[in-house]
């Protein structure tokens, strides 16, 4: 059996530093975000290279590599997210080992991001190969869009829908979908942040039946719920993420899974967005807020900037 270094003992910051998201970055750079860890007591960052279409592994880690030189107020390492997959960066994954990448992000949701089920066993095989581990996106996102149509169709725009329109059970589908293929692909994997029981359940199954599957949860998920979308005004937007923030039930069942070693990993999912020019984007469509937390330093959650 694989054994990896995840320990619950410490919070992991995992980043999303200066990410395109369209036609703007998240709120923090390697900069601002590592000056926020290190007033926090966090001494080392991991961040997502994301591949854009067309762009080798070696190429989107030269440009995650000069974003991160010279700012960084702390020790960093990457996870490669693989967006794009073809025989060039099948060939590629050797070399990622040689310069130290041996984990890596996939997305099963997001039309620009998410791989299929094919790249999914494939991806899985290769990373095998080199003794790496992939930490998996897990939710289903045709059912997204499917629910998230039919909640416009209805000219539902608040953001109280978000957390329909992004269900537990799309997650739990998903969750199911990766550890299916992730057996017939002989290798472990890592869910990251596991927001449901439905999701947790699934993961109890396989490992009763003898799968090996590591968890990760986030702060947000253990400490808010998703009545933190009734705030008053767009104040709830603050707290948009994917997967949502869930019901009290989730909560206490992940609180649960934590205090019987069940979750093997906490980690932040820092992707943050300023609430001015960015989430204010989706003020007549929740659709448009941008998913996601500020987790630098963790100890912030809870607190809600409007300006």
């Amino acid at each position: 059996m694989r054994k990896f270094c995840f320990g619950i003992c410490c919070h992991c910051i995992v980043d999303h530093f200066d990410l395109d998201a369209g036609d703007f970055h998240t709120a923090d750079d390697f900069y601002t975000g590592t000056k926020a860890a290190i007033a926090g007591g966090t001494t080392s960052i991991l961040d997502f290279t994301t591949q854009e279409k067309g762009q080798t592994l070696t190429e989107v880690l030269d440009v995650w590599h000069k974003m991160a030189d010279g700012k960084s107020s702390c020790d960093y390492g990457f996870h490669m997210s693989i967006t794009d997959w073809n025989d060039e960066a099948k060939k590629e994954i050797k070399e990622m080992t040689r310069q130290g990448v041996t984990s890596y992000k996939l997305y099963m949701a997001y039309d620009n991001l998410r791989v299929n089920d094919k790249e999914l066993f494939e991806i899985l095989s290769a990373i095998e190969e080199e003794h790496g581990i992939a930490g998996v996106h897990c939710e289903n996102g045709d059912i997204i869009k499917a629910v998230t149509e039919k909640l416009k169709a209805e000219e539902r725009h608040s953001i109280r829908l978000h957390p329909k329109s992004r269900p537990a059970e799309a997650e739990a589908e998903a969750v199911n979908r990766l550890l299916t293929i992730a057996k017939l692909a002989g290798t472990p994997v890592n869910i990251v942040h596991l927001s449901s029981r439905q999701g947790l359940k699934v993961v109890q199954r396989a490992r009763k039946e003898g799968q090996q599957v590591f968890v990760e949860t986030c702060p947000q998920y253990l400490i808010l719920d998703e009545k933190e979308y009734n705030r008053p005004g767009f104040s709830g937007a603050a707290f948009v993420c994917a997967p949502p923030l869930r019901k009290k039930e989730d909560r206490e069942a992940l609180w649960e899974a934590v205090a019987k070693g069940e979750v093997d990993m906490l980690g932040t999912d820092h992707c943050s967005f300023n609430m001015k020019d960015q989430k204010t984007r989706g003020k007549d469509d929740f659709t448009r807020i941008p998913d996601g937390l500020r987790g630098c330093p963790v100890a912030e959650y809870g607190k809600v900037h409007t300006e």
